[in-house]
Order: structure tokens, then C-alpha cells, then sequence
């Protein structure tokens, strides 16, 4: 089950950041960022980033599942610019790595609330692949589900590659589902 709420490492805007761009301030945060699923690890995110850079302070934010996938679609929609939602990508990419029975529900709910063929690319290239590619014996099965349930996931899963990273019985499977 996805929890409905997640924990976002925010940086309380400083001194420090005033004379940056807006692209520089997004690095800065990318590299800093975490997206967590107990307020616990949050809260002990927060402290190591606030010991480690004291020009900096973050604080933790509660945040629901559905402004995560919002903000991801955004980040999609124009074309991976370093902005403010990156968060939302790097957060569902550790998620993937670490936690897919979390990340599974924010990837399919990303693809079908995708509003471009663009911005499925996105997802398909980096998500649904890598969770696919990690996770894909444990995963292949929903994911072949969902696409013989959903044309526009369909439409995202062919847009999956990852051959040479896949289980090849895996990627059997969704080639034998997209076509």
C-alpha cells in the first residue's frame, strides 16, 4: 500500500542563496533534496544536511502522494529543465531503486495523468524502466496487467528499451504485450 503522505527536504531560502540563479538554486537542491517516506528519516535527513551545510537550512515538509506525482508530471512536461520540481524526479527515481512497492502507484498514476507523448517518454525512460530493469520479475506481471487494462500505458510501456539492463525474460514479456 502507497502512503498518502511523503516527507520533502525543503531549503528555507538564506542569504547564501541570494545572487544564484534560479538554475544554480536547483542544483544546489537537487543535490540535496530527499524525498522520504517516514517523518523519522525526514527529520534525520534534515539534521545531517543542516550540520553538513551550515551556509544552509532545511526543513521538513509533509506533502500528499498526489502533489509528488503533480510535480513529477510538470518536471516531465518540460522536458528535464532543471526547475522547481525537479525534487519530485530525483524522489520517484530513489523511490524505484529503493522502495518500488511504494514507487509502483506514483509511476502508473505519472503515466496516466501524463499530458504529452513527451512527457510519457520521460516516464517510460526513467521510472517504469528502471523499475522494470531493478524490480522487473516482481513487477512485470502489474505492469502487463495495467497495460492490457489502459491504452495510454500501453502506449508509455512501449516506450520502455532497457534490453540490455532487463531480465530477458521480463522484457519477453512486455515486447510479447506492446507489439
Amino acid at each position: 500500500m502507497t502512503p498518502s503522505r511523503f516527507y520533502r527536504i525543503d531549503l528555507i531560502p538564506s542569504e547564501a542563496c541570494s545572487g544564484l540563479s534560479d538554475r544554480d538554486i536547483a542544483l544546489l537542491y537537487m543535490g540535496m533534496t530527499r524525498l522520504c517516506v517516514t517523518q523519522q528519516d525526514a527529520d534525520v535527513a534534515a539534521a545531517f544536511l543542516n550540520e553538513e551545510n551550515p551556509a544552509h537550512r532545511f526543513q521538513v515538509l509533509e506533502i500528499d502522494g498526489d502533489v509528488v506525482v503533480r510535480a513529477f508530471v510538470r518536471w516531465c512536461e518540460k522536458g528535464q529543465r532543471y526547475d522547481a520540481n525537479a525534487w519530485a524526479f530525483h524522489g520517484i527515481m530513489d523511490m524505484v531503486r529503493e522502495s518500488p512497492e511504494i514507487a509502483w502507484p506514483l509511476v502508473r498514476a505519472a503515466i496516466l495523468s501524463s499530458p504529452s507523448p513527451e512527457a510519457s517518454a520521460i516516464i517510460a525512460a526513467g521510472p517504469l524502466e528502471n523499475l522494470l530493469c531493478f524490480h522487473g520479475p516482481g513487477f512485470v506481471d502489474r505492469v502487463v496487467r495495467e497495460s492490457s487494462r489502459d491504452p495510454q500505458f500501453r502506449d508509455c510501456l512501449r516506450l520502455v528499451w532497457g534490453h540490455s539492463r532487463m531480465d530477458p525474460d521480463v522484457y519477453a514479456k512486455i515486447r510479447e504485450q506492446t507489439g
